[in-house]
């Protein structure tokens, strides 16, 4: 299972990790990328599960998912906007 850190006060808050153990309320949750791997144990409340895999090669990257969600969204409205003005200058 992919989990999150949700904790803002944790300093792997936002970090993206895979499950390995979960023991008397406890988890531990393994943090791979870049030239480290880290096993780190947290409260189960400090964890959200999540639907996606660890994002691309970085953990900390998923904080930018949100971000390029954002971009994508801007650039689809502002290709429409453009097809609208071609149609509209064409029409004239």
């Amino acid at each position: 299972m992919v989990v999150l850190v949700k904790n803002p006060n944790n300093a792997y808050h936002m970090y993206c990790g895979i499950v390995q153990r979960v023991t008397d309320g406890k988890v531990g949750v393994l943090f791979e990328g870049g030239n480290w791997d880290r096993l780190i144990t947290f409260n189960l409340d400090e964890l959200e599960g999540r639907e996606k895999g660890p994002p691309m090669v970085n953990p900390k990257s998923v904080v930018l998912e949100a971000l390029v969600a954002d971009l994508e969204d801007d650039e689809e409205k502002e290709a429409k906007e453009e097809k609208k003005e071609e149609g509209t200058a064409a029409a004239a």
